[in-house]
């Protein structure tokens, strides 16, 4: 635990509270299930929190630049007249850059940012929101001193919970019930400069299930050394990790492994996934109904996407997740929740 006298930066986990593990630092508002704080925060293992900036409006996403020097988030407009903006800020919190990603929404542009990824020295992904059938991801190159940004190309994709592959070609997006992947290279540009993949791939559906029992839970990753996604899924009462990976071989050109996960209660909901340094697949858990009964837990082999034999969650220390969800924080003198937006570790690359 870390020594009295500092703030302490904890982790909700089953009643009793752990620090941040070694070398990992955290990107975050103020809120819980839903980022509506506005203003932006740093928690490092062994210091106390600091705060970076405050915004007039919630902040919705934000991300590191790879050497941690600088942070790029945005603020929701003040109105649908507004434009939706990417800020660059030092993390002393000094505003260097700014760029427009669309028109406003009153011009049928996007409501909303609600991912960033910052993935280069002058690489920069954006998620936009457009409405309840999704968005645009952008690709940004940014000026080597950051201050200006030049628009490279526009991907159109589905809504829902999304992430993008490592090497920005793919977006990954969970559905209630369904994953689909676009190939933001594939087909002809539309009039506004975006590609939409009409041949995107999505997971199949078992017939004589509802969307609920057949639901994603948490967030979906990507593997950082191949284009293989990870999900957590309910299929036929059983809790299942969904691994899709690149397959030129398969029909539509990606293959699906379901394989059943032992070892997590009924009682208890996945809340995110990540894939950790050395590429074991590592899950966190909340209590079905509400509060944050956080555990984390550990799925030995789930790395062998050919296997299909089960896996077995292990119980893990909350310290190895490099992605937290919820920080719960003394700061002031008084208990606060943080939604994490972006984390980092230094003996590993960004868990986005």
């Amino acid at each position: 635990m870390i020594r009295q006298g500092l703030f302490l930066i904890l982790l909700c986990v089953a009643g009793t509270v752990q620090a941040m593990p070694h070398g990992c630092s955290a990107l975050a508002v103020e809120g819980s299930d839903h980022a509506e704080g506005s203003d932006l925060w740093i928690f490092a293992s062994d210091q106390e929190p600091r705060h970076v900036l405050a915004a007039k409006r919630p902040i919705f996403a934000a991300s590191w630049s790879p050497d941690r020097r600088e942070i790029a988030f945005s603020v929701v407009p003040t109105t649908t007249d507004f434009a939706t903006e990417v800020v660059i800020a030092e993390v002393t919190g000094r505003v260097i850059g700014r760029f427009k990603v669309d028109r406003p929404q009153s011009e049928l542009g996007l409501r909303y940012i609600d991912g960033i990824d910052w993935r280069e020295p002058q690489a920069l992904v954006t998620l936009g929101n457009q409405g309840p059938n999704g968005g645009y991801m952008d690709v940004w190159r940014l000026s080597k001193d950051h201050t200006r940004a030049e628009w490279v190309r526009r991907g159109g994709f589905l809504g829902g919970s999304c992430v993008v592959s490592p090497s920005m070609q793919y977006v990954a997006c969970a559905g209630l019930a369904t994953i689909y992947i676009f190939d933001t290279l594939a087909g002809p540009a539309h009039h506004n400069g975006s590609v939409e993949d009409q041949d995107y791939f999505a997971t199949p559906i078992s017939e004589g299930q509802s969307e609920f029992e057949r639901a994603v839970e948490g967030n979906l990753t990507w593997d950082t050394k191949g284009p293989t996604l990870y999900a957590v899924r309910l299929e036929n009462s059983k809790r299942v990790l969904t691994a899709i990976e690149k397959n030129p071989a398969a029909p539509e050109g990606w293959s699906t492994t379901d394989r059943e996960i032992a070892g997590i209660g009924s009682d208890s909901r996945v809340v995110s996934i990540e894939v950790d340094a050395h590429g074991a697949v590592m899950l966190s858990t909340a209590q079905s109904g509400g509060g944050y009964d956080h555990r984390a837990y550990s799925l030995p082999g789930a790395a062998a996407t050919a296997s299909t034999a089960g896996l077995v969650a292990r119980a893990a220390s909350p310290t190895e997740l490099r992605r937290p969800t919820v920080l719960k924080a003394a700061v002031g003198g008084k208990e606060r929740l943080f939604k994490v937006l972006d984390s980092y570790c230094q003996s590993s690359t960004s868990q986005r």
